[in-house]
């Protein structure tokens, strides 16, 4: 009888589990269920995983077809190419990228359901598992099939076999982190050195045991600062200076200051300002609640389990000798384990502060409701089927075009996903731009703003001779006051660079929006604004009489 309960409640879960993983990934934020064009905008970058199943686009995407060369060759992204390369005999990439995410996460819920069930009943092992995977969708951790969704995989597997004192698997991990996530190599590299010298074992079992740890710690160097490292690892690296850059000036009013004590705090150990509403929010309820419990039980709290605390402070060692050199990496030290501590120290004493089925079952159909209710409204996913005619008729334009529109756009940023053609720039796709140097994607910018805003047809036909450019997309929406104010409030350096080099976005109609409207090949009407595909040969010859 009791096998029989617990099976039905393992299946259960499994479903309630599953059914919120897809929820999570195809509900977007106008709440329609969109299994091809919803999109976390962050995975617009995987544009590039086009060319493992087609070699012919992209050519003239320097990133993309570098990328394109690297397959075949043993790097450290060479699994992660070889999964998508299988999900794409099946899949088409924008879809491919949503189960690749579902199933990390269901693989990843499962070894924390694993942890759960050593300090809950059988009976209750569902709620910190529920609560880490709602909690984690709300940090964008599951969406967009990425590196970090295999990072946490490997993160919670890690603590998995700490807690269980799996010892001599612990070194794996460091070489997988290496291929996948290698802001987790630090902590583990800690916890394995530390290993090595307190294992209890005879002295021919260490030896063998730090022989292992320094062949994996061989392996991970190997992938990442040695020969091993892959285009998108090496891009990174060689472009430390602007990576995490953008995380200064998000969603704050001023840029942060990484010497202020509460920014450190607030920043880059919280993270409260990097991931959705719905993780801020969360993560204010899970403390706040935590907090109540703690005055109310005052020393009866219960305190975290030993490897859970064991980590937290190979972390935080991370943590402090990562930060004085880059802040923004050194976030990426406590990404996972804070919420992931701050998760289980609520679910732990609220599990022992009541311990009544029915005070928790509710609390859990609460906290399942309001992400279900919230994660549309405060979630990062958004719906692009309203882009739908513009991708479909750049798709059907020569393989080889070289696309131009505003750095701003959502359209060009989605288009190489959802058209497979490539564009010449945009602010959000980061590894197209960090091919080239500082000066020449400033030069681009320059160029491409000048030609968008400005009035002088020479600015135009000089910035589509200069770059090959074959066709253009002007969004009416992109020139309204209200986007330049936007513009011209932002703290962002990029924008003011925008704000610079359109001459501060004066009154006077820019020529190329009165070209498009005149002398278009495509038109669409979004959200009540007109949307142009203009063909750059066409611009050049009309406007070679003008000057």
């Amino acid at each position: 009888m009791t096998m029989a309960i617990n099976i039905k409640s393992n299946l259960l879960l499994i479903i309630l589990v599953c059914v919120i993983a897809v929820y999570a990934n195809i509900i977007t934020n106008s709440f329609t269920l969109e299994p091809f064009y919803s999109l976390y905008p962050d995975t617009s970058e995987l544009y590039f995983l086009h060319t493992l199943d087609d070699s012919s686009v992209f050519t003239r995407d320097s990133f993309a077809l570098n990328y394109s060369k690297s397959i075949g060759y043993f790097n450290n992204e060479f699994i992660f190419k070889g999964i998508y390369k299988f999900l794409l005999y099946f899949f088409p990439l924008p879809v491919a990228i949503k189960i690749l995410s579902i199933l990390l996460c269901l693989a990843t819920v499962f070894i924390v359901y694993k942890i759960s069930i050593k300090y809950f009943s059988r009976d209750f092992a569902f709620f910190p598992t529920v609560l880490f995977l709602i909690y984690f969708l709300g940090q964008d951790t599951f969406f967009g099939g990425t590196m970090r969704s295999f990072g946490i995989l490997f993160f919670v597997t890690f603590v998995y076999l700490l807690e269980n004192k799996k010892n001599y698997f612990l070194p794996i991990l460091l070489s997988l982190s290496a291929l996948f996530y290698p802001y987790l190599a630090i902590p583990i590299f800690i916890i394995c050195a530390i290993q090595t010298i307190i294992i209890k074992e005879n002295v021919l079992k260490k030896a063998l045991y730090a022989l292992w740890f320094f062949l994996n710690i061989a392996i991970a160097t190997f992938f990442t600062l040695g020969k091993g490292a892959g285009p998108i690892f090496r891009s990174a690296l060689s472009n430390l200076d602007v990576a995490g850059a953008y995380k200064y000036t998000l969603r704050v009013n001023e840029p942060i200051n990484p010497q202020s004590l509460y920014s450190a705090l607030a920043y880059f150990i919280l993270n409260l300002n990097e991931h959705g509403k719905l993780y801020l929010y969360y993560t204010f309820f899970f403390m706040l609640v935590s907090l109540i419990i703690l005055i109310v039980r005052k020393k009866t709290a219960l305190i975290l389990p030993k490897s859970f605390s064991q980590m937290f402070l190979a972390c935080m060692v991370g943590f402090i000798l990562v930060y004085p050199m880059h802040p923004a990496l050194a976030s990426r030290q406590l990404n996972f384990i804070v919420p992931f501590l701050l998760v289980f120290f609520f679910s732990l004493n609220f599990y022992e502060m009541f311990k009544n089925k029915n005070i928790i079952n509710g609390f859990f159909v609460l906290i399942s409701s309001s992400f279900l209710i919230m994660h549309p409204c405060f979630n990062s996913i958004r719906g692009y089927e309203k882009y739908e005619r513009v991708y479909k008729y750049a798709e059907n334009l020569p393989k080889n075009s070289l696309i131009a529109g505003s750095p701003k756009s959502e359209i060009i940023r989605s288009m190489p996903l959802f058209s497979k053609r490539t564009v010449f720039f945009s602010e959000k796709l980061v590894f197209q731009s960090l091919a080239y140097s500082r000066q020449e994607r400033i030069k681009r910018l320059e160029f491409l703003v000048r030609a968008l805003y400005g009035t002088d047809p020479r600015e135009v036909s000089e910035f589509i001779s200069r770059y090959n450019i074959d066709y253009m997309v002007i969004e009416e929406a992109h020139y309204l006051n209200q986007f330049s104010r936007d513009l011209k409030a932002s703290i962002r350096p990029f924008d003011k660079k925008i704000i610079e080099f359109s001459m501060g976005f004066n009154n006077i109609k820019p020529l190329l929006l009165d070209f498009a409207e005149k002398n278009y090949e495509f038109k669409e009407n979004i959200d009540g604004y007109s949307v142009y595909i203009v063909n750059a040969r066409t611009i050049k010859d009309k406007l070679s009489g003008a000057f």
